[in-house]
This record gives C-alpha cells, structure tokens and sequence, in this order.
C-alpha cells in the first residue's frame, strides 16, 4: 500500500514537471517571470569559491517541488513501514496471548474433570430410598 503511494506521488511529480518544463520553454524570452537566469555563489576566501551555474527560476521552482514531493513520499513511506512492522508486532503478541488463553483453559477444564471423577468416584453410594418401580 505504501509503495503504490509512493508511485503516485512520484508519477504526480513528474507530471507537474514535465507540464511546467513545457511552459518555461515555450515561452517568450521576453517574459522576465520564470526564464530569470540565477546563480548561486558560496566563497570562502583562502579555501572555497563555489559557483552555480545559470539556471532560471522556474527550474529552480520545479526542482525544490520534486525535491519536496520525493521527501514527503518517503517520510511517508517510512512511517507506513515503522506502523506496519509495529502492528506486525502487535499480531504476533495477541496470537501467542491466545495460544496461551487457550492452553490455560484446556488445563482448568481437564483440572475440573479431574476433580469432579475425584468426587463422584469416592461418593458413589447408593440412595437412602431407592425407588422401585
């Protein structure tokens, strides 16, 4: 069950991706909205100088949102996992309750048998008055 989530989540992403990427695309240049040209930068002076290169807004929009949806999916998909391994848990815990329940009540019902031989065995006498017909 959570895998076919799972699925769905990811078919959903890819969706979505493939429909924006259509229309970042296939729109005008012009257009500064989406097709804006970013770069990210990280420098720190004697040991790094890290630099992105040009991508638009709108790739970076779909890509924090396919990044987003993986996440969720599979935080998803571990939390099923851990539930369905604790119910898991949890059966084989009321199966070997059960199994002893039972044990327990087949031994009070040979321990009544045996009481109630114990007594009939050792009372048997014969009535006062016995009726004769």
């Amino acid at each position: 069950m959570a895998l076919w989530r799972f699925v769905k989540v990811l078919l959903a992403a890819l969706i979505v991706f493939v429909v924006v990427n259509f229309f970042l695309t296939n729109s005008a240049i012009d257009s500064q909205s989406l097709a804006t040209q970013i770069n990210f930068k990280f420098n720190m002076p004697p040991f790094i100088y890290l630099q992105s290169m040009n991508f638009s807004v709108g790739y970076l929009l779909i890509f924090s949102f396919v990044l987003g949806m993986i996440f969720a999916a599979l935080i998803g998909a571990i939390n099923a996992f851990s539930r369905s391994r604790e119910i898991k848990l949890k059966n084989k815990t009321i199966r070997e309750l059960q199994k002893e329940n039972d044990e327990l009540r087949e031994s009070l019902i040979r321990e009544r048998n045996m009481t109630t031989m114990t007594t009939s065995s050792s009372t048997t006498h014969l009535p006062d008055n016995p009726e004769i017909q």
